[in-house]
Order: C-alpha cells, then structure tokens, then sequence
C-alpha cells in the first residue's frame, strides 16, 4: 500500500533528481528503459539541435549525454517550464481538493497535500475535459505537454488511489482516474518549487534527465521567468553526462 506523506515534499524527494539514487529506480530500469526516448530526443533535436541526447546507462537509467565538445565556463543550455501549478484559492474546484485533504484528518486515503492532486488535474488536455466539470477551471496543456509530463520518471501505476478516484468523481471528470494518478507521482518525483505566494510548483524536461552527481561536471541557476539555465561547465565535456 502507499504511504501517506502529507508535507509539502515528500521525505526523498525534496529534489527531482535525488530518485535517481534510491533503490526504486534502480528495480525499476528494466521497466523503464525504453520510455520515450523518441519523445525527449526530438525535444532535444528541436531545442538544442542534438548538441545533448537522452541515452539508457545500466545502473541510471535514462541520462543526457553531451554529443558536442563543451568547453570549462560554457552554457550548456537553458529550458523554459515544462508546466506550473499554483495553489488557487478563489477557484472552487481547488477548494473542493483543499477540503477533501482536510476532511480526511488521520490522513489515511489523501497521503498529500492539496497542490499535489491540483498540479496533476492542472495537466489534463482540453479534449479529456469536454465532458465539463462540475465546479470551478482547470487549467489545461496541450497534448505533447502532457506527453512530456508523463515520460518524466515515476513508477508505472496499475490503478488509481481511492483519493483519486474520489477528486474525479467529486468534480464530476470523465477522465480516466489511473491517467490522473500517473500525473499526480510524475509530478511528485519530477517538480521544483517555483513560488511560495501563492505556492506553486514546477517541472521542467531536458533538466529531468541531467544525472546527478555529488561532483558535479556542470551546474545549473534560475534564469529570468524560472527558466533553468544549465552551465557554466566545469570541466570540458564531450560524450561524458
């Protein structure tokens, strides 16, 4: 059964990179392998002209390579949000999550907080949301946003948690509860903290899939409008991640 982890990061996953490390992902390799590389190696064909691809490396999993010469101090590259997710008080469909999660006070069937759930109801395309909703918006993405979302890690769900099911229902979505739930853990492995008033989260691509490393070969800031510039190189790089 899932834990239920009401803080505002769940223990371990405090960075979307630090699951890279734990024993999960490490049974999990098989399983991912072959999990959209085609999706984030056009991205990165589109966005970086395929100066960085996605490879599959026993014992990580999926990382991003450098395929061109890196000289020490260059900018490797910067990447925009893949999505944002605010907290939205005035909107009844975040109150109606909001007063779930607080209904339930020995926290024994919504394991997080309401922003969790929101974030991944936020990312439901317009065509899964035609049959309306019962009160209040939610914000959609496109089909290749979603897309994205949920090649990010996350372990394979086989079927929706009660919480789920019970948000969909209660704002009276025709969407399958199990594409919600990979949403909802896509969002949980993969998000950053992107404001705190109101609070709001954040989840990037190519930044997903940069390995990590206690001596890092490069480092990453937080350009203008939250974009994540990554660099400056510490050392030169070419074919290493």
């Amino acid at each position: 059964a899932r834990g239920c982890l009401r803080n505002r990061f769940p223990p371990a996953v405090t960075s979307p990179l630090c699951h890279r490390h734990s024993s999960a992902r490490a049974a999990l390799t098989a399983v991912m392998e072959d999990w959209s590389l085609d999706v984030i190696n056009a991205y990165c064909q589109e966005k970086f002209n395929g100066s960085f691809l996605c490879e599959v490396v026993e014992g990580k999993g999926r990382i991003m390579i450098a395929k061109k010469p890196v000289k020490q101090g260059e900018l490797l590259f910067s990447e925009m949000p893949l999505h944002i997710a605010q907290e939205d008080e005035s909107n009844d469909a975040f109150q109606l999550v909001k007063r779930l999660c607080e209904e339930d006070e020995d926290d024994e069937e919504f394991c997080y907080e309401p922003l969790w759930y929101w974030a991944a109801l936020s990312s439901l395309t317009e065509e899964q949301l035609k049959g309306g909703i019962s009160m209040g918006s939610l914000k959609t993405v496109t089909p290749e946003q979603q897309r994205q979302l949920l090649s990010l890690y996350h372990e394979p769900e086989e079927e929706a948690s009660h919480a789920v099911k019970v948000i969909v229902e209660s704002l009276g979505l025709t969407v399958e509860p199990l594409l919600v739930e990979e949403l909802l853990q896509a969002w949980i492995l993969n998000c950053f903290e992107h404001s705190e008033e109101p609070l709001g989260y954040s989840a990037y691509f190519a930044s997903s899939f940069i390995s990590h490393s206690c001596g890092p070969n490069a480092v990453w800031v937080e350009g203008d409008n939250a974009a994540h510039v990554r660099g400056p190189a510490r050392t030169s790089l070419l074919g290493t991640r």
